[in-house]
C-alpha cells in the first residue's frame, strides 16, 4: 500500500531545474500555485501545495532533509522523519504555518512567491542541493498544475529532462500519479454586441480566437459546461430581453470563464407586469404595504411620455 504524507507549503515555484549527484532521486514533481477550489489542509484552508515524487528505486527516509527559498539560507526548513516509499509521493503544502510532527500534516515556515523564486530540495549535509527551481516558472493559473508529465523517467542527466517535460495539468492530482495534460487556455470569448438596452433585433455573433474551440450557450440562467448548453454553431438572433451565458471548451485546454452578457428590450421593460403583479417567487406584499412591480400602462401609453421614457431607460 502507498503511503503520501501532507507537507504544506503555498504559491509558486518553477521546474528551470537542476539536480545534484544524488542516488536517491526525489523530485518536485507537481505544484499548485494559485489554489482557489482544490485541496484543503485540516484547518481547512486552500493552501497551494507542492508534490515531491521519488522516481528511485528505495525507500527515502527524508530525515534531516530540507526545503527553502533562500539560496543563502539551505536549512530554512528541515523534515522530519518522514519516508516517500519508491515510486511514491509526499505532499508538500506550502502555508507558512511551520509544523513538522512526522505524523501529521508538515507545514513549511515559508510562503511561496506567486510571481516565481528561488526553491530548493537540500539533502542531510545541509550543502547539497539536490534539487532547485532556479528560473521564475511560467504564469499559474487558478487551479491548474504544473509539473512533469505521467510516465516521465530520470535520465542521466535529469537536470536537461527536467527542464525539457514541463506541462500544466488540466485537472491537479496531488500524491498521485499526474495525470492529462494542458495543451493551452481557450481564448477568451468576444461579443459583438455589448450588453445594454435595445429596441430593434439584431444578429449576436459570440467567437474565439482559439481554432477548433466549441461554444456553448444558455438562455435560462444556467451555467453551460463541456456536456450541457446549446452548442452556438451560428449567429443567434436576439429580438427580446434574453440573458445570454456563454463558454467555450477544447478537449485538452482549459475552458474560458462563463460570460454573461443581459440585453434588455425597452418595449419589453415596460410592458413587463403591466397588472403590477410579481413574477414567480417574489413577494406581492410587506406588512400592510402592497408592492407593484410594474410600469403605469397609463404613462407608458401616453405620448407626451413614451418617448421620454425610453430616452431615459437607455441613459441609465
Amino acid at each position: 500500500m502507498r503511503h503520501f504524507h501532507v507537507i504544506v507549503m503555498a504559491t509558486g515555484l518553477i521546474f528551470a531545474a537542476s539536480l545534484g549527484q544524488v542516488q536517491a532521486r526525489v523530485i518536485i514533481s507537481e505544484f499548485l500555485a494559485v489554489n482557489d477550489k482544490d485541496l484543503k489542509d485540516a484547518d481547512g484552508d486552500h493552501a497551494d501545495w507542492i508534490e515531491l515524487h521519488n522516481a528511485g528505486d528505495a525507500t527515502i527516509d527524508l530525515a534531516g532533509w530540507a526545503l527553502t527559498d533562500d539560496a543563502k539560507d539551505l536549512a530554512k526548513w528541515m523534515f522530519p522523519a518522514v519516508k516517500i516509499e519508491a515510486g511514491g509521493f509526499l505532499l508538500v503544502f506550502a502555508s507558512g504555518k511551520n509544523r513538522a510532527k512526522p505524523d501529521g500534516e508538515l507545514h513549511a515556515s515559508f510562503k511561496l512567491g506567486a510571481g516565481g523564486e528561488y526553491l530548493g530540495l537540500v539533502q542531510p549535509d545541509g550543502q547539497t542541493v539536490a534539487h532547485h527551481f532556479v528560473m521564475k516558472y511560467p504564469k499559474q493559473r487558478d487551479d491548474v498544475s504544473y509539473g512533469m508529465p505521467a510516465g516521465w523517467k530520470p535520465s542521466s542527466d535529469l537536470s536537461t529532462s527536467l527542464i525539457a517535460g514541463q506541462v500544466y495539468f488540466l485537472r491537479p492530482t496531488p500524491g498521485a500519479p499526474n495525470g492529462e495534460t494542458l495543451a493551452g487556455k481557450v481564448a477568451k470569448l468576444a461579443f459583438n454586441q455589448p450588453h445594454g438596452f435595445y429596441e430593434e433585433p439584431f444578429e449576436l455573433s459570440i467567437t474565439s480566437q482559439t481554432p477548433g474551440a466549441q461554444i456553448r450557450y444558455t438562455t435560462d440562467g444556467s451555467v453551460p459546461a463541456e456536456g450541457s448548453g446549446q452548442v452556438l454553431n451560428s449567429a443567434l438572433t436576439v429580438g427580446k430581453t434574453t440573458v445570454i451565458r456563454a463558454a467555450a471548451f477544447k478537449p485538452g485546454y482549459k475552458p474560458t470563464k462563463v460570460v454573461t452578457q443581459t440585453y434588455l428590450f425597452l418595449k419589453d421593460v415596460v410592458r413587463q407586469s403591466p397588472e403590477g403583479l410579481p413574477p414567480p417567487g417574489f413577494h406581492y406584499e410587506w406588512g400592510a404595504n402592497r408592492v407593484d412591480y410594474g410600469m403605469d400602462q397609463r404613462v407608458v401609453n401616453d405620448e407626451r411620455y413614451r418617448d421620454k421614457i425610453f430616452k431615459g431607460l437607455r441613459v441609465i
